[in-house]
């Protein structure tokens, strides 16, 4: 028996055209089926499966005609079908195709899950399905609902059913169900009022419902709640809380702690009876010397490891002559060794002849015998480590544990063997002209410190009421790789100083060469204000001294010369034959151009000169005060001539600068003029 349950209708034609569902649904196609690509129509139908198996298939007809209402030519078609479980949804639930399906004057039919079976399951889960039919290559027709003839299918299901809840009692006829043909059991019991032995249930009985009229007996399993609240006695064998609420003045049975601890000790804990465990206090001067990591949680140490280089370097050893060469070490002040240690880098034409000696700062006679000799014959360098492991031919470097090695360390070497230059290896060694064999080219000290100078911070260091520098207007020590990083407060130059590990380089507050920070010169800015560049700088030559502050012109592109203006302009006329000299003016003071000389080594100043019948030379005053002669015959003075003459050059003589005056000596009838000027005076 056929029954028509579902319509699927829909117009469709090539990719030029639109497509036309029966709801009014556009949109374009394309079809690789009909060559000659012409609209069609699809109606389906499904065929009700019988109701005496249980199928996994379920038939569905259809016809397929053009357009104008007739029939699609004979012939096989290529179709897919796939069942969604909404209108839009991207992904089916079941689908089998491209399958063969024959067309015969417009009319098919054909089994869905005939290639893949329907899952009654999957049926089962989805609240509606849909079907969608793609023929051939075309995209899928406008999908249609189903209607509930295929979910028959999940009614097979309904022979092993497991329901609850599915069937109500509307369903059922008056007295359908009585006691006479239904079997219950009672709460957990197979007998009304039996014992309730197998009974499970949670959440079936309020708490309303139950009063109890003996003890709960819960054997060996405990009891958990929230809250409990009691209005008799609590027994138990112990009792674990966070807090207990209340004064305790109703507990009993407790041992209150009671007695002190005599002077010098303090409370460690209370013994069984109540009383007070007392032990002796810390005291600061019994904890050791390097347990300040210990009782810091590691954030502060004062143990280091510095290592200390020779300050003469490369030093030649005498060959065979009797005399030694020596090196020396100073160690800085830094603290007592914890472990030490001396490294040592020697070259020679024959290590075989060659001793070395250290000499500590507390034995300058004997001292340690490195190595004698210092090596195989004909060996050539040598570099060893001297420690605790890898000790010296004579002398213990342990001794130096625990003391501090600060001062004056020497290394010597003496060579007791002539060396020869035309032997392999030896001629860059041996020099024959100085009688020297090889060098001490560098050695060192290095040391694990216990210092009782200073404490290193692990973390970060938080000073809520402030930092103190050392102050000091001098540096404290030579900077060097051990200090790098050191900073202290220079009163002098009102900045902080820090030591880079070759130079004190000060930090400026206020930029260096400003009345607040002036440099000494414009020479000493040009140094410690990398990128200066030319311009205006305010200086002080003499520190603290009465000078004070002023103001010069820098030229910094040529290296920090400090440029001292002069004013006046001596033109071109008739002046003086007579012992007359004409001063020169200049922007800074006497007193100012003192102080700048004081701390500068180095002067220019230009001149120039003009002159017409004037037969002799002029004379000028430098800042010495003493008188010279300006050279420069066919310039300055020529022979009586009758036109204008000019000369130009450069004084340089640090004693003269700046000049402070000149005289004319042959320039006052009034057929003779001349000139004499001088431009800024620069020092550094």
């Amino acid at each position: 028996m056929t029954i028509a349950v579902a319509v699927l209708c829909c117009f469709w034609q090539a990719k030029s055209h639109p497509f036309n569902a029966c709801v009014g649904v556009r949109s374009e196609v394309m079809s690789r089926v009909f060559h000659l690509l012409m609209p069609l129509t699809l109606a389906l139908v499904w065929a009700l499966p019988s109701l005496a198996a249980t199928p996994t298939t379920s038939s569905i007809e259809g016809v397929m005609s053009s357009n104008g209402g007739g029939a699609v030519a004979d012939g096989t078609y290529l179709v897919t079908f796939a069942l969604y479980p909404t209108k839009d949804a991207k992904n089916f639930v079941w689908a089998e195709g491209p399958s063969k399906v024959a067309i015969k004057s417009g009319r098919w039919s054909y089994d869905l899950g005939s290639s893949k079976a329907l899952n009654p399951k999957t049926l089962g889960q989805l609240k509606s399905a849909w079907l969608g039919v793609t023929v051939g290559t075309d995209p899928e027709l406008p999908r249609r609902p189903l209607s509930a003839v295929p979910y028959a299918l999940v009614a097979a299901q309904a022979d092993g059913v497991s329901c609850t809840g599915c069937i109500n009692g509307s369903a059922l006829a008056k007295d359908a169900i009585s006691a006479t043909n239904l079997s219950v059991n009672y709460a957990g019991s197979t007998s009304k009022g039996g014992p309730a032995s197998d009974l499970a249930c949670t959440g079936c009985v309020s708490v309303k419902e139950l009063k109890f009229d003996g003890d709960v007996n819960l054997n060996s399993n405990s009891l958990k709640a929230k809250n409990a609240t009691f209005t008799g006695d609590v027994a138990a064998l112990t009792v674990t809380a966070a807090k207990f609420i209340g004064d305790g003045s109703g507990l009993t049975g407790i041992n209150i702690p009671s007695g002190s601890c005599k002077s010098g000790q303090v409370v460690s804990g209370i013994n069984a009876d109540g009383s007070l465990k007392c032990v002796a206090a810390l005291d600061p001067k019994s904890l050791p010397a390097d347990a300040l990591n210990e009782i810091s949680n590691d954030l502060l140490t004062n143990q280091f490891t510095d290592k200390i280089t020779t300050n003469t370097p490369k030093v030649a050893i005498p060959d065979n002559t009797g005399a030694e060469a020596n090196s020396t070490l100073v160690f800085p002040d830094i603290g007592q060794a914890q472990e030490f240690a001396l490294a040592v880098v020697v070259n020679n034409t024959d290590l075989n002849s060659v001793a070395l000696t250290v000499l500590p700062p507390n034995d300058k006679k004997l001292g340690w015998t490195l190595c004698d000799p210092c090596g195989k014959k004909d060996a050539k360098s040598y570099t060893k480590v001297f420690n605790a492991s890898n000790k010296p031919q004579s002398g213990d470097l342990a001794a130096w544990v625990g003391k501090n090695p600060k001062g004056l360390w020497n290394l010597k070497a003496k060579d007791t063997k002539f060396c020869v230059p035309q032997a392999p290896g030896n001629a860059q060694l041996c020099n024959t002209k100085d009688k020297t064999d090889g060098e001490i080219l560098t050695w060192s000290i290095q040391i694990q410190t216990l210092s009782s100078k200073k404490v290193a911070a692990e973390g970060t260091l938080l000073a809520k009421g402030g930092l103190v520098l050392q102050k000091a207007n001098t540096d404290p020590s030579a900077c060097n790789e051990t200090l790098a990083g050191y900073i202290y407060f220079n009163t002098k130059l009102k900045s902080l100083s820090v030591c880079d590990g070759k130079d004190w380089i000060p930090v400026v507050l206020s930029p260096l060469g400003s009345p607040q920070n002036p440099g000494l010169h414009c020479k000493d800015i040009f140094v410690k204000r990398p990128g200066a560049t030319d311009g205006n700088y305010w200086i002080d030559p003499d520190g603290s001294g009465p000078v004070g502050v002023f103001q010069v012109f820098c030229d910094m592109q040529g290296g920090g010369w400090t440029r001292l203006d002069e004013s006046t302009n001596f033109g071109n006329q008739v002046y003086s034959e007579s012992s007359k000299y004409y001063n020169f003016t200049y922007s800074a003071s006497t007193s100012q151009i003192e102080a700048l000389k004081k701390v500068s080594s180095n002067a220019k100043q230009s001149w120039s000169c003009a002159s017409k019948g004037v037969g002799s030379q002029n004379y000028y005053r430098g800042w010495d005060g003493k008188t010279y002669t300006q050279s420069g015959s066919g310039t300055c003075w020529h022979n009586n001539n009758s036109s204008i003459v000019n000369g130009k050059g450069e004084h340089t003589s640090f004693a003269q600068i700046p000049l402070k005056a000149w005289q004319s000596v042959d320039c006052g009838d009034s057929s003779e003029y001349c000139s004499y000027n001088v431009g800024p005076a620069w020092l550094k």
